[in-house]
């Protein structure tokens, strides 16, 4: 699993990872349902940026622990996200500082594939979570990456996809403390149009996304070209950019 330096993608991250209005109304609908009831945080693990941090807060009307184990990731939450509701806090999946029973869900998005050990989260979920406490993983794996557009101009990051965790696998290591209630693929609109989709590799972006990470200069640079390609062919421009993103629920046993 290749890794990238956080402390350096803090200051690009938000490029190409902020996500819209109608983005985050997608993912309202899709994770309310799952809302336990009762009191309870909310825990934003694999945090960042904080770009779900608020948003969560709002959703569930509920304080939000976001817990990131890096500082500079923490720190540019911190200023651009500031709110009254979230805490940000240093830790990780297996190290969340929290007491006991204190959350009613965990929220993990896109950071499975960086947890050193899925068993240690999951006995670490477990001591954190209420008795009715729910898991909500939003992910790209392996098995249902076709509807996301960024394996499809850059078909060399799907190798890299790989190495992810599968469904299967996360619910084999979470075993005994959770079953997987729920799989769904949420359709996100990640870009207004292919053009803006386009300048979210302007940059680098191998600095800031694992899977991108793997990339040569020239893979990279064929990637940006299949995608000013499709730009040339589209009689529409106006159409949007729809990935499909997977939410795995899981519940205690």
């Amino acid at each position: 699993m290749a890794k990238l330096d956080y402390s350096l993608a803090s200051q690009i991250y938000d490029q190409s990872r902020v996500l819209g209005t109608e983005a985050l109304d997608s993912w309202r609908t899709a994770v309310i349902p799952f809302d336990p009831g009762g009191g309870g945080q909310i825990a934003d693990i694999g945090s960042g940026t904080g770009v779900f941090s608020g948003s969560l807060a709002e959703w569930f009307q509920a304080n939000v622990m976001a817990v990131e184990p890096n500082a500079a990731m923490r720190k540019v939450a911190e200023a651009t996200r500031p709110n009254a509701r979230v805490q940000f806090v240093n830790g990780d999946a297996s190290r969340i500082p929290a007491r006991d029973h204190s959350f009613k869900i965990a929220w993990l998005s896109t950071v499975i594939h960086h947890i050193p050990s899925l068993s240690d989260a999951g006995h670490e979920l477990s001591r954190v979570l209420n008795a009715r406490g729910r898991v909500l993983v939003r992910s790209a794996f392996p098995e249902r990456s076709a509807g996301i557009h960024l394996f499809q101009f850059f078909p060399e990051a799907s190798q890299q996809l790989q190495t992810f965790p599968t469904i299967e696998s996360l619910a084999n290591e979470w075993a005994s403390h959770f079953a997987l209630a729920h799989v769904e693929d949420v359709p996100q609109v990640t870009a207004q149009s292919l053009v803006e989709f386009r300048s979210r590799f302007s940059g680098d972006r191998r600095k800031s996304d694992t899977t991108l990470s793997v990339l040569t200069e020239g893979q990279y640079k064929r990637g940006i070209e299949r995608i000013d390609s499709e730009i040339v062919k589209r009689e529409d421009l106006s159409e949007k950019v729809v990935d499909f993103i997977t939410l795995a629920v899981f519940e205690r046993k």
